[in-house]
């Protein structure tokens, strides 16, 4: 009777272990993280959805859109997806079973511009009417450098280390002829002064490259801690192609190397 009940029991817990294997082989992809290819749509046909930032609340990863508006992300059921751009309003999704199965996820985000029903516009009484509001009103003389046809009005004000630069090597100081540009040469006052022009034009560089991206998706996609973000751009500079995807301000392209770098620089410095 003993040996019955024994391998009764010994059955049974023989049939739990095939169901629970069984369950994980038809549901473990399920459960595992997954990548989701998506487009985000604009509900007004003429909106922008390049650089649409998608983030993983859940796991901290984040993409951004391509000019097309297609992105792909990594997810799990019942991750949290957050949607996030300036011209959007945000739009939160939770990852379902649906979503993860199906082979293209569409998210339609709404404009976040407020348009006023009415507006009236003090001391000019305008109506709204182009045509009414140009008869009524007479234009003024608009006043800028360009207008005046003033001496390079339109030429671009040269930073102070590019001031210097151009002033150590004039041949001609207050009208007259200057031999500072021999002297700066021979002291190598000169090379200095253009290391510094390029000094100036890195960190212009940098700077611009950072503003395409917030803070949050260098440390949580990046992986790098925020007081190392300036350093792991100038690791990046180093790269030659850096400075040709930097010209090309292709932002999607810039991220995928951004991406590949952080890896190189996590390793290096330790931070994995």
């Amino acid at each position: 009777m003993i040996t019955l009940i024994q391998d009764i029991v010994f059955l049974n817990f023989k049939s739990i272990k095939l169901i629970t294997l069984l369950h994980l082989v038809l549901f473990g992809s399920i459960v595992h993280s997954q990548t989701i290819d998506g487009r985000v749509l604009s509900k007004e046909e003429d909106e922008e959805v390049v650089d649409v930032h998608v983030l993983n609340l859940t796991t901290r990863r984040a993409t951004i859109t391509d000019k097309n508006g297609y992105f792909s992300i990594t997810a799990k059921i019942n991750d949290s997806l957050l949607f996030s751009a300036v011209q959007f309003r945000n739009k939160q999704l939770v990852v379902t079973e649906k979503i993860i199965k199906s082979k293209m996820l569409l998210v339609t985000l709404v404009s976040s511009l407020t348009i006023l029903d009415e507006v009236v516009v003090q001391p000019y009484l305008l109506t709204g009417h182009i045509n009414k509001d140009m008869e009524s009103l007479e234009p003024g003389l608009v006043i800028s450098a360009s207008t005046l046809e003033l001496p390079n009005a339109n030429v671009k004000p040269l930073i102070k280390s590019e001031r210097y630069l151009l002033a150590a090597t004039s041949w001609f100081n207050a009208g007259k002829p200057s031999i500072d540009p021999i002297i700066n040469f021979l002291s190598g006052r000169t090379k200095r002064l253009k290391r510094w022009v390029d000094k100036d034009g890195q960190i212009a560089r940098l700077n611009r490259i950072k503003e395409f991206y917030p803070d949050s998706l260098f440390t949580y996609q990046l992986k790098i801690p925020k007081n190392k973000i300036d350093d792991f751009m100038y690791f990046c500079e180093a790269d030659t192609k850096f400075t040709s995807l930097a010209t090309m301000n292709n932002k999607l392209e810039m991220w995928k190397f951004l991406i590949r770098k952080s890896e190189v620089y996590r390793q290096k410095n330790n931070l994995e």
